[in-house]
Parts: structure tokens; sequence; C-alpha cells
């Protein structure tokens, strides 16, 4: 009898060991479970975001619906078109601090730079050889930091193929106009868009051998398409260190420079979140506390290579941690150009120069003065591109593509013989969510204009807009 009860007391026991070993294992393939779903998320949140910043569509034709008639606008003719470009593909400019290596980025296989273009002093119109070159590079074909690379001049010859396509009935040789920043990258991306051109344009083959002229303010504080405000000048500028890193300096509105700083100082990342964790732990607080869209950068130009994440002592920076620095990086990017704190204001201050200067070469064009060529391009930046969309109130908040464009198209009329301004980012038409434009598409010209002198409302100069 005693036996008995000791076996049922030694099977009630085993019953319930099992069970709450049961537990335990049902409870461990679940966290495993969640944590393949959340590491999954985590990887295609990144891969998704990467990709669109990428943008490596150098093979693939580009689509977009410039240059092409609006259907609410039947006879309407195409008369003139801006349009501002991002460069192509680069190597990073920021590196993880204490990373075990820094990525490296191939320059020695980037093309020559085009015999058909050069560059010339936008202020005394000497050609400036020395600028001539497409990227520069280490022994042994590494690129320094922010150089164009050969995806990159493929970027820029398949929007400038896809453009001229769009555009080809306004080209000529003589009838367009292209400036770019001071930046080798930038010059490069000109030459190489220029270059499609030079094999599409009536005449552009013929002699003499320079038909491409990309204008250059050697000074850049010249130059608008920066603003007027808060700007960084970075690796790849001609003349600056070739570095890791860059610097900010002020490009003469005061009260832009300091909107643009309220902004800046309202920026914060919570030091408990698990990207900060994470950075400090693998590379040290140097690397948490770096700027956000450094760390941006550092990711972006190296997945767009498929370069492995940094890795620290410790290990590797997970694809979790590395999707949540882009996220942040697009938020940066959201408030510095649109943020309630100073962002908004200082962008509509600093970039009204350009919008003016973008707006004038339309109505050039529109009243047939000899100077309003039909075409002019820029060659720029993301931090261009960027803040033109937020002062226009169509910023996506995301951190603009390599080789994105913007087109500021003019269309005339046939019923009336008005002039109509639409606006395309990408290929997309974006003139209904102009403020001001009250949603049409296109935007009258005077009305677009009146947009543009809103920016600096209720003066009626920069001048008095930068100290009012």
């Amino acid at each position: 009898m005693k036996r008995a009860q000791l076996n049922s007391w030694r099977m009630r026991i085993a019953g319930v060991v099992l069970f709450c070993v049961l537990i335990v294992l049902s409870q461990t393939m679940s966290h495993r479970r969640a944590y393949s779903q959340s590491v999954s998320v985590a990887t295609g949140a990144f891969a998704k975001r990467s990709a669109a910043y990428c943008n490596n569509r150098d093979k693939d034709a580009i689509t977009g619906e410039e240059g092409k008639l609006p259907a609410q606008l039947p006879g309407a003719r195409l008369q003139g078109v801006v349009l501002s470009v991002r460069h192509g593909d680069r190597s990073a400019i920021h590196m993880i601090p204490n990373a075990v290596s820094d990525p490296v980025f191939e320059c020695g296989d980037v093309p020559s730079w085009p015999r058909h273009t050069a560059v010339r002093s936008e202020t005394t119109g000497a050609r400036l050889a020395a600028r001539e070159v497409t990227s520069a590079a280490r022994d042994g074909g590494a690129c320094l930091p922010g150089q164009l690379t050969a995806r990159g001049a493929r970027q820029l010859r398949a929007v400038g193929r896809h453009l001229h396509a769009q555009y080809g009935p306004m080209l000529d040789v003589g009838n367009y106009t292209a400036r770019s920043t001071d930046y080798t990258r930038t010059l490069a991306s000109a030459a190489f868009f220029l270059e499609e051109w030079a094999e599409l344009v009536p005449g552009a083959r013929q002699e003499p051998s320079e038909r491409h002229t990309v204008a250059v303010y050697e000074d850049e504080k010249l130059e608008i398409m920066h603003g007027v405000g808060i700007a960084s000048v970075s690796a790849g500028k001609v003349g600056f260190d070739q570095r890791d890193g860059d610097k900010q300096v002020s490009r003469g509105c005061g009260k832009a420079v300091a909107l643009g700083a309220e902004q800046a100082a309202s920026f914060k990342i919570p030091p408990s979140t698990q990207m900060k964790k994470e950075l400090a732990t693998l590379f040290g607080r140097e690397a948490a506390d770096k700027s956000i869209t450094d760390l941006g950068d550092a990711i972006h130009a190296g997945s767009c290579h498929s370069l492995p994440l940094p890795c620290g002592s410790a290990g590797c920076l997970s694809s979790g941690a590395a999707a949540e620095i882009l996220a942040w990086s697009d938020r940066n990017f959201c408030e510095r150009y649109t943020g309630a704190a100073g962002g908004h204001r200082a962008t509509r201050l600093a970039l009204y120069p350009f919008l003016r200067t973008i707006a004038d070469s339309l109505q050039a064009v529109a009243d047939g003065h000899a100077y309003g060529r039909p075409v002019k391009l820029f060659f720029g930046h993301d931090t261009v591109i960027a803040p033109v969309l937020a002062a226009l109130g169509v910023f996506d908040c995301k951190w603009p593509p390599y080789a994105s464009r913007l087109a500021f198209e003019l269309w005339r009329l046939e019923s009336d013989g008005s002039y109509q301004v639409r606006i395309l980012y990408n290929g997309v038409p974006v003139t209904r969510r102009v403020r001001g434009c009250d949603g049409q598409d296109p935007c009258p010209l005077g009305r677009f204009r009146r947009v543009v002198q809103g920016l600096i409302h209720p003066a009626e100069t920069i001048e008095d807009a930068c100290v009012s």
C-alpha cells in the first residue's frame, strides 16, 4: 500500500515537472518566433528605406511625367523648364567612430571627364580646367570621402537621357545654361548629364569640341543654391580638406541662421532608444553622440554598395538599429526644414533667393527676353532639393535619393495665351500641393510668383526680411 502511494506521488511530481517543462519550451518558442519576426521586420524596413534612397536605376529606364501635356490643358505648349538635380551615388562622407574597419568605395572605374564639357567661372568666364575631374581617389582607386562613383555617373547619364527625351523639342546647342555647386561630385554629375545630351542634341558633336559649359562660383558664398541661412561644407568641396566630416557655415541672413540654430537645438533623440544603447555598446559614446544624419550617411552610402553593416569590437550593428538610424535621419531632415521651432521659417527665408531666381527665369521666357533661356540646369545636393520642396510645402520628409530631380515647367495656353507653371519631383506632379496654388495644376505663373514672394512676407526684400 505504501509503495503504491509512493509511486502515485512520483507520477504526480513527474507530471508537474513535465507540465512546467512544456510551459518553458512553449514560451521559449514563442519568444523565438517573436524575435525572428522582429528581426525580419527590421531587416525589411532597413532594406526598403535603403533601396529608395540609393535609387539604383542606373540601368533601367527612368520614367516620369516631365514634359507631358497635362490632360486638362489641351493645346498647351511647353515653353521652358528649370531643373534642379542632385548628384549621383557617392562614397560616404562620414564614418562610424571606432568601427573595426572603414568601408572602401571604388573610384578607379569612374569614367574620365567628358571631352565636350568645360567648367567656367560664373563671375569671370575663365575656364577652370583644374575642376574638370570626375572623382578624387587614393592610390589603388579607393575613393576619398564624398566622391562620385561609377554608379553615380550612370545615374546622371540615365537622368540626362530621360529628360532629353521629355524636353528634346526645346533643346539645341546654346538653348540652355548649366550651373553647379563647387564640389567634385556635382561638377562631375553635371558633366555626365550633359554628355548624354551631347549624343542627342542637334549639332552637339560638331566642332568646336567644347559644346557644354558648366558654370560655377569659385566663391561659394555667392551660390544661392545653398540658401542664405546655415549650410554645410563637406568633403568633396573643391579646396576643402578631404577628411571625414563637414562644418557649418553662415550665409548672410542673420534671422535665417538664428531660426535654423533654434530648430537644431530642439532636435533630441532619447538616450534610452535601443539604437543609442547599441551604438554605445558596439562603438562607444562618441558614436552614440554623433549627429544622426552623419550616422545615416555612413549607413546609406554603404548599403547602396551592398557593404556589410559596420562592426565594433563587441559585434556588428543590427539591421534593426540601422533601420532606426535611417528613420531618425529622415525625421531630422523633416524637422530641419519644416519644424515649428524655427526650421520652417528659416527654410522659407534661406531658399527665397533661389526660388526667386527660378520664378524670374520662367518669367523671362514668358516675356521673351534674350537672356531667358528655355532650359536652365542647376546641379546640387540633397540640401538643395529638400529645402526647396519644404519652402513650397510639398516635402515628403524623406531624405532625397541620389540623382533626385525637381522640374519647374512653363506652359502656354493656346486658348488665352496665359502662362502656367507645373512642378514635378522625380517625375511626379506636386503642383496641387504647393501652398498658395490653391490645388491648381498647373499653377498660373503670376500666382506662382506670389507664392515665392510670400516666403518673405510681409517684407518686400530679402534684406529687410533678414533683419525684421
